[in-house]
């Protein structure tokens, strides 16, 4: 019995009954929306990766270089970059290095792990490239993805002060 003296009901256990002219309570609609929004942002999360996974298996070719937005392309101590993805987390990545004595060939492999959070999916990964006369990445690098589909692959990473943008083309 409640102290009104009626029986305990569901309904009134929880001080509100749900009827059509009785809309629920400001703080069960704040609940509930907050549900769907976690719920969707997850969802989008899994989604992510796993799009990005399925898409970043390929093998690709730069086509662009830029450093905080100037295309440096020609500038580059290397040429023919590419990068193979594989499924696993898997990635090699090979390309000719130019310099005044003789052209070489250089060929890495390594690891990739990618991450999402609400508003990107990023990639951590190992290099050892020199990509210009002040710019050689050596070790490990955050990279954020910027597109991917099945035919380009762009990502940018910070290097010594400036944000550096791959655009790559599938091969």
């Amino acid at each position: 019995m409640n102290p009104v003296g009626e029986p305990q009901t569901p309904a009134s256990l929880t001080g509100f009954v749900l009827h059509p002219m009785n809309p629920l309570p400001m703080k069960s609609r704040f609940l509930i929306i907050a549900l769907f929004a976690c719920l969707s942002i997850l969802g989008c999360k899994k989604d992510g990766i796993a799009a990005t996974e399925r898409l970043i298996v390929n093998t690709w070719k730069l086509s662009k270089y830029s450093v905080n937005g100037t295309d440096k392309t020609g500038s580059l101590l290397i040429s023919d970059f590419t990068e193979e993805n594989k499924e696993n987390s898997f990635y090699g990545y090979s390309y000719w290095c130019i310099n005044s004595n003789q052209d070489t060939i250089a060929e890495k492999g390594s690891t990739y792990q990618l991450y999402a959070d609400a508003d990107s999916v990023s990639f951590y990964a190992t290099f050892e490239i020199p990509l210009t006369i002040d710019d050689t990445i050596v070790g490990s690098r955050w990279c954020r993805i910027l597109r991917l589909t099945e035919s380009k692959f762009v990502y940018e990473f910070q290097l010594n002060g400036r944000l550096h943008e791959f655009q790559m083309v599938g091969i």
